[in-house]
C-alpha cells in the first residue's frame, strides 16, 4: 500500500495541474469574449483576417463635447483697457505716408519657402557628380599622373579642331587662321598620327595594369582571366596605327569604352580597388571627349557622299592651281614688259628721226639767211659807194 500511494502521488499532481491550466485557459477565453467558431469552418471558405480599425474620431467628438474645458482665447479686459488709455507715439523717420502701401512690383514679404522635392533632387544630383569628379579617396600620386597624361590628348584634339577650321574658312579668307594653308596642312599631318600613337600608348598601359593587380593578388588571383585583359589591349591599340585616320580614332574610343566596363565590373568583384572605376570613368571620359573633337575636326575637311566637294576640297584645289596660276602671272608680266621694251624702243627711234629732221632743217634754214647777209652786205657797198 505504501509503494502504490508513492507511486499515485506523482500522476495525481500531474493531473491537478493539467486541471488548473484548463481552467486557467477557459477563464481567459471568458475574459477576452472569444467565441469558437468550429461549427461554420465546413461551410464557410478560408478567408483572410481584416484588420482591426480602432474608432479614432468617436473618442476626440467625446473629447470636444466635455464640459469644463478652458477656453484657449479668453479676452484680457483690463489688459485692453491699458492698451486703449495709452498714445501713440509718433515716428516720423520709420512711418511714412507710403510706408503702409503695397507697391505692385514689391517684392513678397513672406519667408522664403525651401525647395521643393524636385530641385532638391536636382541638387543631390549635382552633388553626387561633384563627389564623383572630386575623386576624393583616389591617391594623390595616380590623381596628378592620370590628369597630366590626358593632357596630351586634349592638346592634339584641340589642335586638330583648330587647325581644320583655319584649312576649312581659308576659301573665305584667303589664307589659314594665324597660319599658313601648306603650314597648316603640315602640321594637320603630323598631329593626327601623334594622337593615334599614344592612345595606343595608353591603351597598353591600361591593359598592363591587370597584369600587375594579378601579380600582386588583389582580392585573389584569377588567372588567365586578367593575363588575357591585359593581353587584348595592345592586341587591339597597335594595329590601329596601320589604319585611316577615321577608322583608327574609333576603334580606340570603343576599346576605351569597352575597358572602363571590364574595370567596373573587377572593381564590383572586388578584384581592383573601390575607387578605381569611379577614377576610370573620369579620365575615360575625357578621353572620349578628345576624340570626338578629333573626329568632328576631321569631318569638316572629309567630303561626303552626295560628292559635292566640300570647302576643303575647294581649298586643295585652289592649293593645287596656285603653281598654274603663278606661271600665268609671269608669262603675262614677260609680255608686258616685253611690250614695254619694243614701244620704248619706238619712241626712240621716233624721237631720233624727229632730231635729224629738225637738224636738216635748220642747216638749210641757216644757209639762206648767210646769202640774205651778204646781199644786205653788198647793197650797203654800193650805196656807200654813191654817196662817195
Amino acid at each position: 500500500m505504501i509503494r502504490s500511494t508513492t507511486a499515485a502521488r506523482p500522476i495525481s499532481r500531474g493531473l491537478a495541474n493539467v486541471i488548473s491550466a484548463r481552467a486557467g485557459y477557459g477563464l481567459a477565453i471568458r475574459k477576452a469574449n472569444v467565441k469558437p467558431q468550429f461549427h461554420s469552418l465546413a461551410a464557410k471558405r478560408p478567408q483572410a483576417a481584416l484588420p482591426q480599425f480602432r474608432p479614432v474620431l468617436i473618442p476626440q467628438l467625446r473629447f470636444a463635447t466635455k464640459t469644463g474645458v478652458p477656453k484657449h482665447d479668453k479676452i484680457d479686459i483690463e489688459a485692453e483697457k491699458r492698451l486703449a488709455r495709452e498714445k501713440l507715439e509718433s515716428d516720423p523717420e520709420a512711418v511714412t505716408s507710403d510706408s503702409s502701401v503695397r507697391q505692385v512690383f514689391e517684392s513678397s514679404q513672406a519667408p522664403v519657402e525651401e525647395d521643393n522635392e524636385v530641385l532638391r533632387g536636382v541638387k543631390q544630383d549635382l552633388h553626387t557628380i561633384k563627389d564623383s569628379f572630386a575623386l576624393r579617396d583616389v591617391p594623390r600620386e595616380s590623381y596628378y599622373l592620370g590628369a597630366a597624361g590626358t593632357l596630351p590628348y586634349m592638346a592634339t584634339s584641340l589642335a586638330t579642331l583648330y587647325l581644320s577650321y583655319g584649312i576649312n574658312h581659308a576659301p573665305k579668307t584667303g589664307s589659314g587662321l594665324f597660319f599658313p594653308l601648306e603650314t597648316a596642312q603640315h602640321y594637320l599631318s603630323i598631329i593626327e598620327p601623334v594622337q593615334i600613337g599614344y592612345g595606343a600608348v595608353i591603351l597598353s598601359f591600361l591593359g598592363a595594369i591587370h597584369w600587375g593587380l594579378e601579380y600582386a593578388g588583389y582580392g585573389g588571383h584569377q588567372g588567365m582571366r586578367r593575363f588575357a585583359i591585359g593581353c587584348a589591349m595592345p592586341a587591339i591599340a597597335w594595329p590601329t596605327m596601320l589604319m585611316p585616320l577615321e577608322q583608327a580614332l574609333i576603334t580606340q574610343f570603343l576599346a576605351f569604352t569597352g575597358l572602363y566596363f571590364v574595370d567596373s565590373r573587377q572593381g564590383v568583384h572586388g578584384f581592383a580597388p573601390p575607387w578605381y572605376p569611379t577614377y576610370r570613368f573620369v579620365l575615360t571620359f575625357i578621353v572620349g571627349v578628345s576624340i570626338i573633337a578629333s573626329l568632328v575636326g576631321r569631318g569638316q575637311l572629309q567630303g561626303e557622299d552626295t560628292g559635292k566637294p566640300t570647302r576643303a576640297d575647294k581649298m586643295r584645289q585652289l592649293s593645287d592651281m596656285q603653281p598654274e596660276a603663278q606661271k600665268e602671272e609671269e608669262e603675262v608680266k614677260r609680255k608686258r614688259k616685253a611690250e614695254e621694251a619694243a614701244a620704248e624702243e619706238k619712241a626712240a627711234e621716233e624721237a631720233k628721226k624727229n632730231e635729224s629732221k629738225k637738224g636738216d632743217s635748220e642747216k638749210k634754214g641757216g644757209g639762206k639767211i648767210g646769202d640774205k647777209v651778204e646781199q644786205v652786205k653788198e647793197e650797203v657797198k654800193d650805196k656807200v659807194k654813191e654817196k662817195k
